[in-house]
């Protein structure tokens, strides 16, 4: 959406124009170049502007001529093949438009962020100064399989009742256009979310307490307790995406809703394309889901820049860490086997084995989409120089944020992070700019 990013594009097209004057900081710069980037909520006690060298701060930078330049994808398709259409663009139409341009500084957001990652990671591409991402879904988001299976939930405001409308109320809507969509099959959890835990569970009684995480002894979600616990092993490819079981991303009752008006067969160019079922491509969709994964996995630039929103308060911004299909109905047989015999398709199933489940509240500090533990797992790479943790800790997560005197208010909404009221996105973006541009070369 332009109103997402229009006004975070301006603010880094102004102000990082307008670092000095005759050698004295300007309106913004003044005011916070003396600041700890920790007070703005940096976990990597990074040093202040002002306590950079003149060849790699703010005396530096002021010599630059920024200019930005917006570059969108299609985010249906790989985030492989967007990679490389960013490339493209980047190589065709950026670095041309310059008599001395060798490199760029890419600043993204949410899936962006596995965008410029598979450009690092699975094309190699070196033209790149340094990467600051915003928001992004580092290790995928559960969020992913809950709006496959149910749709997208709305925030209780006009605009997102109408945002579910657009994006998909249901899981028919949404099953229809993601089961080949790669881009957004890509936002699953991968094989490296939250350690290899597993991350979808069901349990015979829901949870009501939204602070607190599904699938940990100490907050009563023992093993014994869960009727089924996915991925095994690391693996929720098989276990949980291309399963057709009642727990999986497209049960076979929902297979119908697979292509449902025969795109890909009407688009066939080859004959092997014609013989393979609508759930065949959408596994082999998810084969290839696991290979991106695995391309982007340690893939972070030498000079990468995270923030984030880890918020554990406010309601609005919990989102799912896990997914837990609750029912207080006790049911009976084996029910790993147990079959569909009504699905709503809004997140309430019920079993031929005489359960009734629904998808459980969510539970987990984040931005309403991207829970901490992917956002902040890319804090553990040794290329990641900063990583800015905004919003306010909860006693039950006291180490969601980095409590600082600039860094003491609710996060921010997963779509608007970039629009953060209280200016930490900005301070993040603007500082991990700066650090990144020591290796521009001034001729």
């Amino acid at each position: 959406m332009r109103s997402a990013y229009h006004p975070i594009m301006v603010q880094m097209q102004n102000e990082m124009n307008s670092i000095m004057t005759d050698g004295e900081l300007q309106q913004w710069w003044k005011k916070h170049s003396t600041l700890s980037p920790a007070d703005w909520g940096d976990w990597n006690n990074n040093p202040s502007l002002n306590n950079l060298s003149d060849s790699e701060g703010l005396k530096h930078c002021a010599e630059i001529r920024y200019e930005v330049w917006a570059a969108g994808y299609n985010w249906l398709q790989s985030n492989a093949d967007s990679a490389k259409d960013i490339i493209e663009f980047i190589d065709s139409t950026v670095l041309p438009s310059y008599s001395n341009a060798k490199k760029v500084i890419i600043v993204t957001h949410s899936m962006g962020g596995l965008v410029a990652r598979a450009m690092v990671g699975r094309n190699k591409y070196d033209k790149i100064y340094g990467i600051i991402h915003g928001a992004m879904p580092a290790t995928g988001a559960p969020a992913a399989y809950r709006r496959i299976r149910a749709g997208f939930e709305g925030n209780g405001k006009p605009d997102g009742y109408l945002a579910r409308l657009i994006l998909g109320p249901t899981a028919d809507d949404t099953i229809a256009v993601l089961a080949y969509s790669r881009g957004g099959l890509e936002l699953l959890p991968s094989a490296e979310y939250d350690e290899g835990k597993a991350w979808l569970f069901a349990r015979k009684e829901a949870n009501e307490e939204k602070t607190k995480k599904a699938g940990t002894d100490e907050n009563n979600n023992k093993k014994e307790s869960n009727l089924i616990s996915f991925p095994i092993a690391g693996d929720p490819y098989k276990d949980i995406y291309s399963s057709d079981k009642w727990w999986g991303l497209i049960p076979k009752e929902s297979e119908h809703l697979i292509d449902p008006n025969d795109f890909y067969k009407s688009q066939a160019k080859s004959k092997w394309t014609k013989k393979l079922s609508k759930r065949q491509i959408f596994e082999k969709n998810i084969v290839l889901v696991s290979k991106f994964h695995g391309y982007i996995r340690a893939a972070y630039h030498t000079n990468t820049y995270v923030h984030y929103s880890a918020e554990a308060i406010e309601d609005s911004l919990i989102t799912w860490s896990d997914i837990t299909w609750c029912s207080d109905w006790t049911g009976w047989g084996n029910i790993p086997n147990a079959n569909i015999t009504d699905d709503n398709s809004t997140g309430t199933i019920t079993l031929d084995a005489g359960y009734k489940f629904s998808i459980g509240p969510k539970t987990s500090p984040g931005d309403g989409t991207v829970p901490m533990s992917s956002s902040a797992s890319s804090r553990k790479h040794p290329n990641v120089k900063a990583a800015f943790a905004h919003g306010k800790s909860s006693h039950l997560f006291p180490d969601a944020c980095k409590a600082g005197l600039y860094n003491n208010s609710p996060g921010y909404e997963h779509q608007n992070a970039y629009n953060d009221t209280e200016g930490r996105t900005l301070y993040a973006t603007l500082y991990s700019i700066v650090r990144v541009s020591k290796d521009v070369m001034l001729k």
